[in-house]
């Protein structure tokens, strides 16, 4: 009878595990570089960090999840760790299964743009930190705010994010690299097929980094 022990144990782990994984919703995320140059047709490709900024480059995020959640994206300055190039957080609502391109204008991504660490944070829908993260974001939004306060915000924004990452964050959510692609013309560029895949639950967001160490010229 003891030797059943283990075995009654195993499989109850085991049913326990397939309960979480269950409940566990999944987004996709690929940044995107968008380049248009004079005389020529416009064409998108995959990020990755080995890509510096250039004349005529712009940047895309693109997150989609399998069911509805919560999403913001945050571009920090890789190196100062504030925000960077004077982008802000943007905050959204995913409708399961449908795409939603950051930022709607997309960011321009010029020569002399510093190095930037761009996280995607999704939310279960029902996740308590939800309204915190919102407030903060849409009043980071305010008009006439001070750099100081901006600052001070951003501050807010960072330890909210690493509360995250450290409580709340399973080891299995590491930072993915996008694959490599040469690039193709605008509207033939399939992000789903480059997209790194995340998973989230109430209590524990989906956090994914892409970071560019690319210095731009001196």
């Amino acid at each position: 009878m003891l030797r059943l022990v283990p075995v009654l144990g195993l499989a109850l782990l085991a049913q326990v595990a397939n309960g979480f994984a269950a409940t566990a919703s999944h987004m996709l995320s690929c940044m995107s570089v968008v380049e248009s140059q004079v005389g020529e047709a416009e064409r998108e490709f995959v990020w990755e960090p080995s890509i510096g900024p250039g004349p005529g480059r712009r940047l895309a995020l693109t997150l989609e999840a399998d069911t509805a959640a919560r999403a913001v994206v945050i571009p920090w300055d890789a190196d100062r760790g504030g925000l960077v190039n004077g982008w802000l957080p943007l905050w959204t609502t995913l409708k399961a299964g449908e795409a939603v391109r950051f930022p709607p204008t997309l960011w321009l991504w010029s020569t002399n743009a510093r190095p930037f660490l761009i996280q995607a944070l999704a939310l279960d829908q029902d996740d308590p930190a939800v309204s915190e993260v919102h407030d903060l974001v849409v009043a980071m939004h305010l008009p006439g705010l001070g750099p100081k306060v901006l600052e001070a915000q951003a501050k807010k924004l960072r330890a909210l994010v690493d509360r995250f990452t450290v409580l709340k964050r399973p080891a299995a959510g590491a930072t993915s690299m996008p694959a490599s692609f040469a690039g193709v013309f605008r509207g033939q560029f399939d992000w789903r097929n480059h997209a790194t895949t995340s998973s989230f639950s109430v209590g524990q967001p989906a956090l994914v980094d892409f970071a560019a160490r690319t210095r731009p010229p001196e």
